[in-house]
């Protein structure tokens, strides 16, 4: 989306971390670990914390960073122009920073997990401010959420964020300045 002034961030990173957080309340189990069953049967199990309003729970589930236009040489306008091409869109540029945290992840987030390995985490979101707008990148691990079931989180997200944003007066991010 187009986001022109980078001096907003913070507000965009409040406003998204607190529309995540929302979110959660009503997804809960988007903020878990899978890891494989002590049973020895390869099946995968699901642990998630019960109370969310401990933010200390979610910790490294949303992250933020700025992209240089050494490590990406494509401005929003750019973007917009040339019909936003996935091409453009590495996913190790996007790539959540806290997959460096799971060794059994494949490095570029695309694959199968190596539960031998380690855990992994069930969903990450990651704000990367690009010169001109901000890339909104999440992972969500297959085996929890299909299509469907992320088309519901982007939606729950989105009004939460906007709701969050009107609250706190974000102009950058309200859904009459957003443009796509």
């Amino acid at each position: 989306m187009k986001f022109p002034d980078q001096n907003n961030a913070e507000a965009a990173i409040q406003a998204l971390d607190d529309g995540l957080c929302l979110t959660l309340q009503k997804f809960p189990f988007l903020a878990g670990v899978l890891s494989l069953a002590g049973d020895g049967s390869g099946r995968l199990q699901l642990q998630y914390p019960a109370d969310l309003t401990d933010r200390s729970l979610t910790k490294g589930l949303f992250g933020a960073k700025q992209i240089l236009v050494d490590d990406f040489p494509h401005p929003y306008e750019t973007l917009k122009k040339a019909g936003m091409p996935p091409s453009a869109f590495k996913s190790a540029t996007f790539l959540p920073d806290d997959f460096a945290n799971w060794q059994g992840v494949p490095a570029n987030g695309e694959g199968i997990c190596d539960f031998e390995v380690s855990d992994a985490p069930v969903m990450r979101v990651q704000a990367c401010f690009i010169p001109g707008g901000l890339v909104l990148s999440i992972y969500v691990h297959h085996s929890v959420l299909d299509f469907h079931g992320i088309s519901t989180f982007w939606e729950s997200l989105a009004a939460n964020v906007s709701h969050v944003a009107r609250a706190h007066g974000s102009r950058d991010m309200d859904p009459g300045n957003i443009q796509h």
